[in-house]
């Protein structure tokens, strides 16, 4: 049975995580597991020294903690009418995004699911440094959730660079669309840095109008390679729509963005390249600032 992996932190707005995250799991028949991992700098302060003077303590040390945690465990699954009996849960200790990428890592999960509120707790957890790290270096997709729409999320706007990754989104976005009838906003955006300069130099015809070509041959280019998605999408029956635009580089994720939310987006679906210095950067520049900016949830393939 597939792993679906909650990360919490006890929180008002890690319960929304965890609503989804065990919403996801079930409609897939997946086992979900919830993890915590504690920074131990708050408990060591409170922590009387002469607790922790051997190293036999630290087994101690590590209990206490776990103890400590057990009435926001207790509190926060019976406010969601969780049985904490029925409910696997994983207590860490250490930073944030190495232990939970250990632990999804150990248990072979196939989806990480975290909150991403902001302005609170989780925010300061998971958006952030330690959101960035798990985007970029998740073993498994990762969930980021902002809001309720991801508990049903209807409307899905896939962003797409025909890459093998994409394709591997597409997959996720045909199975998120078919367990809650979703309609996909499939986006291409073209890169190029040449549309800024017919902006910027009109009265140049002759560089403007070669550069338009280029442009319009990119366009027809990229609407060829988008009939694959598309006729994917037809064969299971999930209801769409097709996007190809020209969008300067630096603007990409503000594009997106923008669509989002003229359509009124629930979920965005995007596949981020981390695995080289250059496509750490490209990940910055578009992932990662829809991370930070985006006021609906994510869904970041690996």
């Amino acid at each position: 049975m597939s792993k679906v992996l909650i990360g919490t932190d006890f929180s008002d707005s890690s319960s929304l995580a965890v609503r989804v995250g065990m919403e996801w799991a079930a409609k897939w028949n997946e086992k979900p597991f919830l993890v915590h991992v504690d920074t131990l700098s708050p408990k060591l302060k409170k922590m009387p020294i002469h607790q922790v003077n051997s190293p036999e303590d630290v087994f101690d040390f590590e209990k206490w903690i776990k103890d400590s945690l057990g009435k926001k465990l207790d509190d926060q699954l019976e406010s969601l009418k969780l049985d904490p009996n029925q409910t696997k849960v994983i207590l860490k200790t250490g930073r944030v995004d190495e232990q939970v990428i250990e632990v999804a890592k150990n248990l072979d999960c196939s989806l990480l699911v975290v909150g991403g509120k902001h302005h609170d707790l989780m925010d300061r957890l998971f958006i952030g440094s330690s959101a960035e790290k798990l985007a970029q270096h998740s073993p498994v997709p990762v969930l980021v959730v902002k809001n309720e729409n991801a508990i049903v999320p209807k409307k899905i706007l896939l962003a797409t660079d025909f890459s093998p990754l994409s394709s591997k989104a597409l997959d996720w976005a045909i199975k998120v669309a078919k367990v809650f009838s979703s309609k996909i906003f499939l986006f291409h955006g073209i890169s190029s840095n040449f549309a800024q300069y017919t902006l910027d130099f009109p009265f140049d015809t002759t560089s403007t109008k070669y550069i338009s070509q280029v442009i319009q041959e990119q366009k027809e280019i990229s609407l060829e390679k988008v009939k694959v998605y598309e006729q994917k999408l037809q064969e299971n029956d999930i209801s769409f729509e097709t996007h190809v635009e020209t969008v300067l580089d630096q603007n990409m994720a503000d594009a997106l963005i923008t669509r989002s939310h003229e359509w009124n987006i629930d979920l965005s679906i995007l596949a981020p390249h981390s695995k080289t210095p250059v496509q750490k950067f490209l990940l910055g520049s578009v992932a990662i600032k829809m991370l930070r900016k985006a006021d609906h949830s994510l869904l970041l393939i690996h």
